[in-house]
Formats: structure tokens, sequence, C-alpha cells
């Protein structure tokens, strides 16, 4: 079906950024590394303010404060959270996103009303929307250039600052407000629980949305900014897995168990695709789908794994078969390239 399709495509898009943020080296322009350096100037302006209203969060996980003053136009929303997914995961997702077929399926949950992304580099894109924010008021357009940056820490810093490049390609309709906006997302890695990395996450915004908005049209807005957040720590939740961790169970065991050098992480696959959209099958084994994957240029056989497969019985046939093939060298047998061994991600990679 085409949700299954959409969301299979948003994957591939992400799992490519994922590999990107992780492995290639990125050339920023000075205006890009102003911008960045801007972004984590906001972030740590407003880090240590006391001063903010806390605002109610629907994700206990997820802390939100707000700052506007009654009839002033700009307000400055902070949310904070720690998300069980690797800073490459968290920052991929949330930059892919913005031009995601999910994006656009909840645009109208998110008072979107129309959304134009355009790509500049694999580092930077353009993001023209209109938002209608209620309460009688005019809709509000925003132009923004988005970039992302990795530290040499490893922190990921994403930049949304106003941009004028855009402007003539899209010009803002007479009936409407052009609302200025400065917001960025900084990704710290902390440390993994078992093998389940942690990220510690937070997005500030500071809109100025243009006329006079009353507090309680701020706040609900801004709430609606903030949670993205949210929406990103539930996308990676594993609570279960964690939890499982903590009280002596086998997640994350099992990958001590493999040799280092056979360990291939998931995003440095790109899978084949049919006429449909649908990844490519050899046909079914032992324990899933074998699959078509490219992994750095050679064409190769994935041997996959079912989550719903991995029964203790499963893990010891697995692994007994992982000693013998992962040691074999010979003419007539398929040599092991690699094993992916991750949450809901398992499989043995072999030449084809």
């Amino acid at each position: 079906c085409k949700k299954r399709l959409d969301d299979e495509a948003d994957q591939a898009v992400l799992d490519r950024l994922v590999y990107i943020i992780r492995n290639e080296n990125q050339e920023y322009t000075d205006e890009e590394k102003r911008a960045v350096k801007e972004g984590k100037k906001l972030h740590e302006n407003f880090k240590g303010i006391e001063k903010f209203k806390k605002i109610f969060s629907p994700d206990k996980r997820v802390e939100m404060k707000t700052v506007h003053v009654d009839g002033e136009t700009i307000v400055t929303g902070i949310a904070t959270t720690v998300v069980d997914a690797s800073v490459e995961e968290c920052a991929a997702s949330q930059y892919s996103g913005l031009s995601s077929n999910l994006i656009k399926e909840r645009a109208p949950q998110r008072n979107i009303t129309s959304l134009e992304v355009k790509h500049v580099n694999d580092h930077t894109l353009y993001y023209v929307t209109t938002r209608d924010i209620g309460f009688m008021l005019t809709p509000r357009e925003g132009r923004s250039k988005v970039t992302w940056m990795k530290e040499e820490g490893g922190e990921v810093v994403i930049d949304i600052s106003d941009t004028k490049d855009v402007m003539e390609e899209y010009p803002v309709k007479e009936s409407n407000h052009l609302a200025s906006s400065h917001s960025v997302w900084v990704f710290e890695p902390l440390d993994p629980i078992g093998e389940i990395p942690q990220t510690a996450v937070s997005f500030t915004t500071r809109v100025d949305a243009g006329g006079n908005v009353p507090v309680f049209a701020a706040n609900k807005n801004a709430k609606n900014f903030l949670s993205t957040v949210s929406d990103l720590r539930k996308k990676f939740d594993k609570s279960k897995e964690i939890e499982e961790y903590k009280t002596g169970g086998e997640i994350g065991v099992a990958r001590n168990k493999i040799e280092l050098s056979l360990l291939v992480d998931s995003s440095e696959l790109t899978f084949e695709r049919d006429s449909k959209g649908d990844r490519l099958s050899l046909g079914r084994g032992a324990f899933g789908n074998v699959l078509v994957a490219d992994y750095h240029g050679t064409r190769c056989a994935y041997k996959e794994i079912k989550p719903s497969a991995l029964s203790e019985e499963t893990k010891k046939r697995f692994f007994l078969e992982l000693k013998l093939v992962g040691k074999l060298r010979h003419p007539n047998i398929a040599q092991c390239l690699g094993v992916v061994w991750e949450l809901g991600k398992n499989g043995i990679l072999f030449e084809l």
C-alpha cells in the first residue's frame, strides 16, 4: 500500500543521512558556519534562564518551558528530553523529517497549510511554510534555511534561521504575515544503557509571529512547535528494552558474542527494490527473508532475522552458524561479509 511504500522511502532517506553524518566530512560555506555558530549561541543564551514558565507537556519525559509577554509578538520556547538513539539517528530523523512523506501527512495537525522544501546539499535546505495559527489571526508564513553540522566532540547542531534567499521564488501572500524565527536543535551523546545509545536533545525556538499575539495563543502555538521533541522521543523509544536490560534481560548481551571485525552498521546497507518499490527478495531462509543489498559498492545477500524469530533457540542456531561461516574461506562457499545486530535489525551479509 502507499503508506508502507512512503514509510520505506522515508526510512531509506533517513538511513542514508545517518551514514553521511556518521562517516562523511562536509564542506561548509562561511555563511553556513556563521548560522550554526549563532544557533549554538541561542542555545547557550537561553539554557540557563530561570524566568521561563513551565507549560504542560503531554509527554512526561519531555520538559517544555516558554517565556512571552502579553501583547508582544516574540515567544521563546525550550523543550528537552533524552532519546534512546544515537546522535546521528536523532539529527538525521529531524533533518530528513522536514521533507518526509510523514510530515506532509501530519501537516494539518501542525497547522501547516502549505509546505515546500528545496535541498541545497547534504547538510542544507530551504524550508517554506504557511501556518494557520488560529484565534482569528492572520496566517503566518516562514522562510527558513536549515543547516546541520557535526562537532568534533560528536555533538550535532541543526540551525533553522530566517532567510531572504528564496523570497523571489516563494513570495509572501499579501494577506499573510511573514513570521520571523530562529530555532536550534542540539544533540549531545550520553553514555549508552547496555547496547542502547542515549542522546540528550534540546530544542530552542524564538519566534516573532508578527502582529499582536495574546499569551494563550502564543503558548498554544509554542507547544505545537515543541511537541516535535516528543515525537522524536517516541519514535525511538526503547523503554521496554532498557527495563529488560536493567532487570537482567538479554538485550545487548548477544552483540558481545560477535567478533568486532564482523559488525556492520545497518545504515551502511542500501537495499535494492523491485518495480513496486518493495525490497528485492531472493527467497526466505530459516530465519527470515534473504534480501539484495549494496554494501559499499558490493552487491550482496542479506540474510534477515525477523524480531519475532529471536527466541533463545534461534539465537543459539544463529551464533552457531555465524561461528562457522565467519571463518570459512573457500571459492565454492559464499563468504560472510558482516553481521548486523541492532535492536529490531538483525542479519548476516553474504557475497553474491
